[in-house]
C-alpha cells in the first residue's frame, strides 16, 4: 500500500461517526490491519464489541471515502500534515490520553518529543493584570534558559497573551483550533497564527476543513490543549468557562496544574481561587515557582541548548549519541550499541572522543550520561 492510500486510510476511519480512538485501537487489532476494516465483512465487524449494526454499515459506507479524498486534495494543496494517532510522529503525551483524536491535522512544523509543554488557559474576559501577568510568566521562563512549547487556543484574552509573550521570546507556540484549518477564529488573531508558523510553531486541529467553530467543538478542543501538555496553567477565570473545563480536564489526566491567584473582589480570579481552595490547582506567582514545584533542572536545560550550539562540530554518528544520552538521563555501552547500531570498537572510540570534547562522562559499570 502507498502512503498516500495508508493516509487515506487513516482519514477515512477518522470520519466515520461513532468511531473514536478507543473503538479503533479494537478494530485494528481484532482486524490486523487499517486496510483489513474497510474490506471486512459487515457480519464480521459485528462480532466485534462496540460494533453495531448500524456502525458496520457506516464503516463501509462509501461518502467517508469521498470525504476523505476531499480532504486529502485540501492538506496537499495547503501544506497540512495529517498524523494518525499510530504514527511515531504524534505527540506522546497526547496518545497518552483516553480520549485521544484518532487524527491530528498540523500546518507548521514542531518537535513533539524532548521538549516541556506547557498549555496556559484563562477567560476570554481578561483584565490587563491578567495579560500582564501570563506576558511575564513567559518571558521569565526564557531568561532562565527554559525553551517550552506554549500551547494555548489562539482566543481573545489569556490565550492570545500567551501566544504572544512567547513570540515575543522565541519560544515556540501551538493554537489548537476548534474547527478546520481552513480559516482562523477570531479573525482578528491571523497575523498572529500566520507569525506562530512562520517562527516555528504549529496550528493543530482534529477537525477536517468544512468544520466550523462551533460551540460544543471548543469543549472538545479543551482536551488537546490539556493533553498536550506537562503541566496546564490558568491565569484568570470566573468560576465557569472553558479554561476551567480545561483543568478539570487536565486532572482526569492526572497532569500537573497550577493556578494563578487573585483578589476576592475580582470576578476574574474567582475561578482561580476556588481551584486552589479545593486543591484542583497548586497556586503559583511566577515562573520561579512553577520550575520549582516540577523539579525542573534549569541548569540541564542551559546545557542542552549549549549543546545544540556544538552539534555542527559532531559527526551524525555523535549526534546520535548525544541526542540518546539527552532522552534518557544515561544509557549503558551494550544499549547504546544496541540503539546507535554501531560496532562495539567504534562506539568506544566515539564515546572516548565525545568525553574528550567534555560532552559526556562516564559512571561506573560503563554508562554514559551528559557532562
Amino acid at each position: 500500500m502507498t502512503d498516500s492510500s495508508l493516509l487515506l486510510q487513516k482519514i477515512r476511519l477518522s470520519m466515520i461517526p461513532g468511531v473514536g480512538y478507543t473503538l479503533a485501537k479494537r478494530l485494528i487489532s481484532h482486524i490486523g490491519s487499517l486496510s483489513g476494516i474497510f474490506s471486512e465483512s459487515i457480519q464480521n465487524l459485528q462480532k466485534i464489541q462496540g460494533i453495531s449494526e448500524k456502525l458496520s454499515h457506516e464503516i463501509q459506507n462509501s461518502v467517508a471515502i469521498e470525504r476523505a479524498e476531499n480532504e486529502m486534495k485540501f492538506i496537499a494543496n495547503n501544506n497540512i500534515t495529517a498524523t494518525f494517532y499510530l504514527d511515531k510522529s504524534y505527540p506522546m503525551y497526547l496518545r497518552q490520553c483516553p480520549d485521544a483524536p484518532l487524527i491530528i491535522y498540523t500546518k507548521g512544523e514542531i518537535n513533539f518529543t524532548g521538549q516541556k509543554f506547557i498549555s496556559i488557559v484563562g477567560t476570554r474576559k481578561s483584565t490587563a493584570e491578567g495579560r500582564e501577568n501570563a506576558n511575564k510568566f513567559v518571558g521569565a521562563l526564557a531568561e532562565m534558559g527554559m525553551k517550552p512549547v506554549i500551547v494555548s487556543g489562539l482566543a481573545y484574552g489569556i490565550d492570545i497573551a500567551a501566544h504572544k509573550a512567547a513570540l515575543e521570546n522565541s519560544l515556540p507556540t501551538i493554537a489548537v483550533f476548534a474547527h478546520g484549518l481552513h480559516y482562523v477564529y477570531p479573525s482578528a488573531h491571523r497575523e498572529t497564527a500566520a507569525e506562530i508558523v512562520e517562527k516555528g510553531g504549529v496550528l493543530l486541529s482534529e477537525f477536517p476543513s468544512r468544520v466550523g467553530a462551533e460551540r460544543r467543538n471548543f469543549l472538545q478542543r479543551n482536551r488537546i490543549i490539556a493533553g498536550l501538555s506537562d503541566v496546564t496553567i490558568i491565569v484568570e477565570s470566573d468560576l465557569k468557562g472553558g479554561a476551567m473545563n480545561t483543568i478539570e480536564i487536565a486532572n482526569s489526566y492526572s497532569r500537573d496544574t497550577f493556578a494563578f491567584p487573585g483578589r476576592l473582589s475580582d470576578k476574574s480570579s474567582r475561578g482561580c481561587n476556588l481551584l486552589i481552595k479545593r486543591h484542583k490547582a497548586q497556586l503559583i506567582e511566577s515562573a520561579n515557582d512553577l520550575v520549582k514545584c516540577m523539579s525542573w533542572d534549569v541548569k540541564a536545560q542551559k546545557k542542552v541548548e549549549q549543546l545544540k550550539i556544538s552539534f555542527d562540530d559532531l559527526t551524525e554518528q555523535e549526534s546520535t549519541i548525544i541526542q540518546l544520552l539527552h532522552e534518557e538521563s544515561s544509557m549503558d555501552i551494550d544499549t547504546l550499541c544496541y540503539r546507535c547500531k554501531i560496532q562495539i570498537s567504534k562506539l568506544s572510540v566515539l564515546m572516548f572522543n565525545l568525553e574528550c570534547k567534555g560532552l559526556i562522562r562516564t559512571l561506573p559499570g560503563k554508562v554514559y550520561t551528559l557532562a
